[in-house]
Order: structure tokens, then C-alpha cells, then sequence
């Protein structure tokens, strides 16, 4: 088996012993009983396939299909199946929602012995939780790192946290990809371990006191900052370092200074360029080569015909476009109208659409 999902919602433990309820689920046949289920977990449902042939008995696998094995149950005995059977061979593991006590100290020493880690998703509600998975996290083989705090009351910096990421980090030789949200760190500066990275998202309060080590992510291809604070984050330096971007995705209520923009324009391999402000955005019609652009601006885009058709025609590779701004219909009737006239004659492949940008689950492996 390739991973397990552990999605700890409160739903009957008796999804356990009864596989051909899954499978009834996943065909959309449920009875009344089972509609709180299909509420809670319809979305991992869909990407779960169990064959259970007439020798099992309730309970036990003998196939799985699917990668990812999910568990939802507050018995810790049902935690221990899948690591007896599959032993230390799992490299992928997602928690989500991991608070039971009774399950933590059996599970820890089974996540300590899946050494062949190599995918990691912690979704937790509890500092103390989120802190113990991380000291018993085999990290030697440990590519993709996704952390998410959920408990907003931990939006704060504790500067134990520091050492804490610098350790986890220092020991991960192969990590590729690192989202961190909310976790209350104040820096990513001198840790090591960091050199490998490829795809880097973060998301706090405060990004602008959020301090980077430049020369360890000069290897970035992907890049997501999300704040929720109106100072703007100092990124120039980052844009210089990081000429490697491929994806860049920029989330706040901040107007990025001019300078910073310039760096930006400037990266030679950006394709893929998302923002999302609540004040004046950018030159977004400066950029060139992009394949895709997405803008969210909830202020006035004060943009002139004449650019909106520069842009157009110096974006000869342009695949997904989704520009809008929240009060300026104007702008949105005007963008709407150049798109009608050239967009759709650039490139055949061409569209205007809603662009949702991937889930770090999805778009870690990249």
C-alpha cells in the first residue's frame, strides 16, 4: 500500500466492520442511517476502491486499488491493521483531524517504525498533537511536508517553534515540496535543510516579520504566500533569488510595491502567475509568456484598452486567463470585450475560465 489517510471524523466505527457499506456509498445506494457519512466523507469516498473477495471476513482487505488507505474511526485497534499488515513498505500517510487521545501514544510508535515516509499531510486542531507527530516523524526518505494548524488562537509566534521546524527540517536531505499554515514559526532562516525544495507554500498572520533564508530556495519552481495583514511583505530580495519560479501565487490585502512588481515581470521561466489583492493589483499587462493568469482585486483595476490589447498580443501562450475586479464592472465588460477580439486568435487552446489554483494534496507531486 502506498499511504494512509486518517480522516478523524465523529462517524460510527462500524464503517469498519462492514466494507459493503463503502461500496454502497461509492454506488450512491445508502440507506437512511448512512447519510451522515456520505455527508462528512463524500469527497474521500469518491476516491476509495476496496475488492473483497468471499473468504474475508468484515474488516480485512485483501486489495486495494487506490493509494490511499482512509480511516475514520476512534478505536485504536482499527489503527493498527493496516501497519501489521503493510509494515514499514507505507510511503504515503495523511492525518487529518487526529485528536482521540486514546489513539496518539499507540500511533506514534507506529508512525516512528514507516521509515520509507515520503508524503506527509498533518491537518491538526492542537499545538501539543502537532508537535509530538512532528518529533516521531521519520524524515530521511520525507519529499512532500504539509502542515495545517487549525486553531486560530495559535496565530501567534512561539519562538520554541523555531528550533522545533529547524530540527524536522535539518534532518530532511530529499525534501522537495513544504506547505506550512499557520504554523507559528517566525522564520525559515538558517535551518537547513532546505536547499532541495522545489515548491514552497506559506500562509500566516504576519508575513512581512516572516524571515527567509534566500540562498537555501534559489532551486524554487513553485511559490505561494498568503497574509492576512495590509503591510506588504518585503519579497524583493525573494524575486532575485528565486529566478527559478515557475508558479507564483501571491494572497493578500496588500498592494505589492512597484520595485517588487518589477522583479517579478522580470523572471525568466514564470508561466503561471495568480494574485489575489483588495487594493490597486499591478502592471499585470507587462507580464509576457505567461500560460496562465488568474487576478482578484476587489478595488479598481484601472487599466486602459490599449494595455489590455498589449497584453493580449505579447501573450502568444496564453491557455487560462481570469481577470476580475470586485467593483469595477467597466473594467470586467472591457476585458470581456478585447478577450471577443483577440484572445481566442493568439491560441487556439485559449479560454476564459475559473481557474481554482490546486490544493497543496494535488499539487505537491508535481
Amino acid at each position: 500500500m502506498a499511504g494512509i489517510e486518517i480522516l478523524n471524523h465523529d462517524v460510527l466505527r462500524e464503517i469498519f466492520s462492514y466494507l459493503d457499506i463503502y461500496d454502497r456509498v461509492r454506488m450512491g445506494l445508502v440507506c437512511k442511517k448512512w447519510h451522515n457519512v456520505v455527508e462528512i466523507m463524500m469527497e474521500s469516498i469518491r476516491k476509495m476502491y476496496f475488492n473483497v473477495t468471499k473468504d474475508d471476513k468484515p474488516g480485512r482487505f485483501s486489495q486495494i486499488h487506490h493509494d490511499v488507505l482512509e480511516i475514520s474511526t476512534n478505536n485504536p485497534r482499527d489503527l493498527k491493521k493496516p501497519w501489521k499488515k503493510y509494515g514499514n513498505n507505507i510511503n504515503e500517510i495523511r492525518i487529518v483531524y487526529l485528536s482521540y487521545e486514546s489513539m496518539l501514544p499507540k500511533f506514534y510508535k507506529l508512525l516512528a517504525k514507516s521509515t520509507q515516509l515520503k508524503y506527509v499531510r498533518f491537518k491538526c486542531s492542537k499545538l501539543g498533537t502537532l508537535r509530538l507527530l512532528l518529533e516521531f516523524l521519520p524524515t530521511e526518505n520525507l519529499e512532500n511536508l504539509s502542515i495545517h494548524l487549525l486553531e486560530s488562537e495559535y496565530r501567534v509566534f512561539l519562538p520554541e517553534w523555531n528550533h522545533l521546524m529547524g530540527n524536522v527540517l535539518s534532518k530532511t536531505p530529499k525534501l522537495k515540496a513544504l506547505e506550512l499554515n499557520y504554523v507559528p514559526i517566525s522564520e525559515l532562516s538558517s535551518i537547513g535543510g532546505m536547499g532541495t525544495l522545489e515548491t514552497l507554500f506559506i500562509a500566516t498572520t504576519d508575513l512581512p516579520r516572516l524571515n527567509f533564508d534566500m540562498n537555501e530556495l534559489r532551486n524554487l519552481k513553485t511559490l505561494s504566500l498568503s497574509c492576512h495583514e495590509h503591510s506588504p511583505p518585503d519579497i524583493r530580495e525573494l524575486m532575485r533569488k528565486c529566478r527559478k519560479l515557475h508558479t507564483l501565487r501571491i494572497m493578500g490585502m496588500y498592494k505589492l510595491p512597484e520595485d517588487a512588481m518589477n522583479e517579478m515581470i522580470s523572471l525568466p521561466n514564470l508561466r503561471c502567475l495568480h494574485l489575489f489583492m483588495t487594493s490597486n493589483t499591478c502592471d499585470w499587462h507587462k507580464f509576457s509568456n505567461l500560460e496562465e493568469i488568474k487576478i482578484r482585486d476587489y478595488q479598481w483595476l484601472q487599466m486602459t484598452r490599449d494595455q489590455i490589447i498589449s497584453f493580449f498580443q505579447r501573450s502568444k501562450n496564453l491557455k487560462y486567463y481570469d481577470v476580475r475586479s470586485g467593483k469595477d464592472k467597466r473594467f470586467n465588460g472591457l476585458i470581456h470585450q478585447v478577450i471577443r477580439e483577440i484572445g481566442y486568435k493568439n491560441n487556439k487552446d485559449f479560454r476564459e475560465t475559473w481557474i481554482d489554483f490546486p490544493h497543496i494534496s494535488n499539487g505537491l507531486k508535481y
